[in-house]
C-alpha cells in the first residue's frame, strides 16, 4: 500500500530566474507476505502483519533553479 501528498512550488521572477521546490510526503506499507523482514506471527490475519517497506523514503525535498540567457531571437542580445 502506497500513500502520498506532493506539493510544489514554482516562482519566476525578472530577467528570465526560475526556482523550483517539490516536496514529497509518502508511507509505503506492505504484509509480511510481502517481506517486512520478520516472520508471520498470525497467518489468518496478515492485515495486522503490516509495517514499512525496505525502500520506504517517507519525505523527499529538492530544490532547482534555472536562468534563461538573454541571447538569441527576440532577446537582448542576437545570436546572429
Amino acid at each position: 500500500m502506497y500513500h502520498v501528498s506532493k506539493t510544489s512550488l514554482n516562482k519566476r521572477f525578472a530577467d528570465g530566474f526560475n526556482i523550483l521546490v517539490p516536496y514529497t510526503f509518502s508511507k509505503n506499507l506492505v504484509n509480511a507476505a510481502g517481506n517486512v523482514r520478520s516472520y508471520i506471527k498470525n497467518a489468518h490475519n496478515l492485515s495486522a502483519e503490516c509495517g514499512p517497506a525496505a525502500p520506504d523514503i517517507q519525505q523527499r525535498l529538492s530544490v532547482s533553479n534555472l536562468y534563461e540567457l538573454s541571447v538569441g531571437r527576440e532577446r537582448g542580445f542576437s545570436a546572429t
